[in-house]
Order: C-alpha cells, then sequence, then structure tokens
C-alpha cells in the first residue's frame, strides 16, 4: 500500500454508525478502502458497544459490516513499545489520557499511520501521534 493509512478512533466510527458524521462519510468516500484501518481495540468497544445496545441483534451486524472492508491493527510488540513511551511522557506532565485511548495511540503510532478522531484533545497529547478530524469541515 502506497500513501498515508488512515485509522478510524471509536468515535468516529460510531458517529458514521449513527449516520450522524456527514463530512465524516464524505471524506471516507474519497480515501481509498486499502488506506482505511481500524484497532482492535476500536473494534472490540464497537462489538461491545452494540453487544450492550437495545438490539443487539441488529446493531452487532451493523458493526460487522462496517468492519469487514477495513484493515484491523493488532496491538502487537511495536505497539506495546510505543505504549510504554507514551504512557511514561504523558504520566511524567500529569497528562494522562485514557487507558483504551492510550491503547488505539500505540497501535496507531506503530504503524505510522494517522488517527481519526473527534477527540483530538485527548489524543494530541500523545507525541508524534498524527490526528485529523473529519467530523468538522477542513
Amino acid at each position: 500500500m502506497s500513501g498515508r493509512m488512515y485509522v478510524l478512533d471509536t468515535d468516529v466510527a460510531v458517529f458514521l454508525l449513527r449516520g450522524r458524521a456527514p463530512m465524516a462519510e464524505e471524506r471516507l468516500r474519497s480515501v481509498d478502502v486499502d488506506a482505511m484501518a481500524i484497532t482492535a481495540i476500536s473494534a472490540a468497544e464497537l462489538r461491545f458497544g452494540a453487544a450492550h445496545s437495545p438490539n443487539p441483534p441488529r446493531n452487532l451486524e451493523f458493526v460487522e459490516h462496517f468492519l469487514a472492508p477495513l484493515r484491523m491493527l493488532p496491538f502487537d510488540g511495536d505497539a506495546a513499545v510505543h505504549f510504554a513511551a507514551a504512557k511514561q511522557h504523558l504520566a511524567r506532565r500529569g497528562l494522562l489520557i485514557g487507558p483504551m485511548d492510550l491503547l488505539i495511540a500505540a497501535t496507531v503510532l506503530s504503524c505510522g499511520a494517522v488517527l481519526v478522531t473527534n477527540n483530538v484533545s485527548e489524543f494530541s497529547r500523545v507525541p508524534s501521534l498524527r490526528v485529523e478530524n473529519w467530523m468538522n469541515a477542513r
């Protein structure tokens, strides 16, 4: 694959699943599907949300359909190295982010991708993490 890889954060994925992200949908359509990914952590969060919704079978089906074309990025040894470094950096400054967000950030860092999120304020604290917000006009 050439060019940038974009990784959808859980929050953007939820907005997309609910049909509440017209700008993100437009941007998503402009990116080659081979350049789109999601972390296993976000996939787990989406599946958990669907399983605990008022209509689990229907919502799990929506989630699986949404995830099917996306590359799934695992949390691996390289991501663990990025996790430790980022957590140490943030902890020293008293700027820790949520544990799931830190796992997502480390996974994205490990593959040199761009994180697509609406939670820029938290993720922008992570050194070297490239972040884009597709929810608002650019």
